[in-house]
């Protein structure tokens, strides 16, 4: 039997008396904070939040393992559940064991292929409306911050889709849902990693914000909730065959069957959970494609070649199977999630006493995850820092070894893996090739000038773009020589 060592034993950096490393994290800046530790103690180091030890680990074999043995033997940081409570978010995201199972059963068909095929006219429809706004910023001349239409766009999708509503959130630019939806986001951020939960004690300014913000989610949730409950009532046939995941969970509500039952709670926090989550992550990963489109012509060159002869005359795909012809610009799409992963860190606590190698960890233990690391370690991915979109081409894959593609963990990994993973792969395909058909890109500022932002998802801030459009363009468009770098390097001190 070897010698077995104790987390104590584990390299990492010096903290303070009671605060351990806290003082020295930044919730905004959290994952760069973790991955420039990993550079100078290893894959597998430990820090300290308070008197508690947290475990870093980065080997894709450890990772691999967290994630398929969940949820029994490992779960989400307690501290997500807890938040997520609080902030009427306790849906299959942030619940565990028989909740999630229960959850997830009715969660799934709603995100199905067969229900994304026959949605995909309101997908369609939605992406062109996406079209027709960012068209008339390239008419008017004016920069496009990509981030706040597609926010607008996602939303827009997840509510129709699992909610059967559209709410037009890109036409009516009156409406602050996504500001509010951020702010929520981002106080689950700032609260799983506080020092303190002063919230439950007293309130700050940002708190009343925060109360604020969930009014306006409530009141759009109940909306929805009442729509889809009067069209139930007029057509009752829906009930034994629900149309969306929203009258599935209201059919689960009224059901005899304790073993699949949703109460009027779980209904709402769902409705939340998936209006957070199809918010903020597909919006995100496009946000980036498009950065790394703008600063290289010869992947956008292929790219729109692919999106001319797929699309034809049409400005969106018309056809569901149309979206599966798409093969390069959604190998952009993977290159993009493995060096932008929205999901750079995860957090997760053993459940019970588990052992990596020599290393003993106890059961509570909180275990961050480190997943970006996996998938630009060079044993995983040839040339891991390099923006190729080749390599996720079977046919043509370049550099032809070191390709593996169960190391880019974007959508998790493993029993929970992400349900919405088929409907954010057919967005991100949809509107990057009405984007090439439609339009020419141009980057605004330079590469550099694009940051990195934490706020439990990892976001792009400072993506500044121009858009033309094709078939009035007056001019050739002047490209950056510059290549959009894949995941810069920082320093320690981050």
């Amino acid at each position: 039997m070897p010698v077995m060592r104790s987390i104590e034993a584990l390299p990492g950096p010096a903290g303070l008396p009671w605060l351990g490393n806290a003082h020295q994290l930044d919730p905004r800046r959290l994952h760069r904070q973790l991955e420039a530790w990993e550079r100078s103690y290893g894959r597998c180091y430990t820090f300290r939040l308070g008197a508690r030890r947290v475990v870093v680990l980065s080997q894709t074999e450890h990772v691999q393992r967290i994630l398929s043995e969940r949820p029994d033997a490992f779960r989400r940081f307690a501290a997500i559940e807890a938040v997520c409570r609080e902030l009427e978010g306790y849906g299959v995201f942030s619940a565990e064991g028989d909740d999630w199972r229960r959850m997830r059963k009715l969660v799934l068909p709603g995100f199905s292929l067969r229900q994304l095929r026959d949605f995909h006219p309101d997908l369609g429809r939605i992406t062109a409306r996406l079209g027709a706004v960012w068209q008339a910023a390239a008419r008017a001349g004016r920069p496009i911050d990509p981030l706040d239409g597609l926010k607008r766009y996602t939303v827009d999708v997840t509510s129709q889709v699992a909610f059967g509503r559209d709410l037009n959130t890109l036409e009516r630019l009156d409406s602050d849902l996504q500001a509010h939806l951020a702010r929520l986001f981002s106080a689950i951020n700032e609260r799983i990693n506080a020092f303190f939960p002063h919230w439950r004690y007293v309130w700050l300014p940002r708190d009343y914000r925060i109360e604020r913000s969930k009014r306006v989610v409530r009141k759009v949730m109940f909306e929805m909730i009442q729509e889809a409950e009067a069209l139930l009532q007029r057509e009752p046939e829906r009930l034994a065959q629900p149309r969306t995941l929203l009258e599935a969970m209201l059919a689960a509500r009224m059901s005899e069957d304790e073993a699949t039952r949703m109460s009027d709670d779980e209904v709402a926090a769902n409705v939340a959970t998936f209006l957070l989550a199809g918010e903020d992550t597909t919006a995100h990963t496009l946000a980036w494609a498009l950065h790394y489109l703008a600063h290289d012509p010869a992947i956008r060159a292929r790219a729109q070649q692919e999106a001319d002869a797929v699309l034809a005359h049409m400005d969106v795909a018309a056809r569901f199977d149309d979206v599966a012809k798409l093969r390069y610009i959604t190998a952009i799409v993977h290159e993009t999630l493995r060096l932008r992963s929205v999901l750079p860190v995860q957090f997760l606590e053993a459940c019970q006493d588990v052992s990596f190698d020599d290393l003993h960890v106890p059961a509570g233990t909180p275990l961050f995850l480190l997943t970006r690391s996996c998938a630009t370690d060079a044993k995983n991915f040839a040339e891991p820092e390099r923006f190729v979109p080749e390599r996720w081409l079977d046919a043509e894959r370049c550099p032809a070894h070191a390709h593996n593609p169960r190391a880019s963990f974007a959508f998790g990994g493993g029993p929970r893996t992400c349900p919405g993973r088929a409907l954010a792969l057919v967005e991100c395909a949809l509107v990057l090739s009405m984007v090439l058909k439609k339009f020419d890109i141009e980057a605004v500022n330079g590469a550099q000038a694009v940051t990195e932002h934490f706020d439990f998802t990892m976001q792009p801030v400072g993506v500044s773009l121009r858009f033309w459009e094709r078939a009035a363009r007056p001019r050739a468009v002047t490209h950056l020589s510059v290549r959009a770098p894949g995941v810069e390097a920082e320093g320690a001190s981050t």
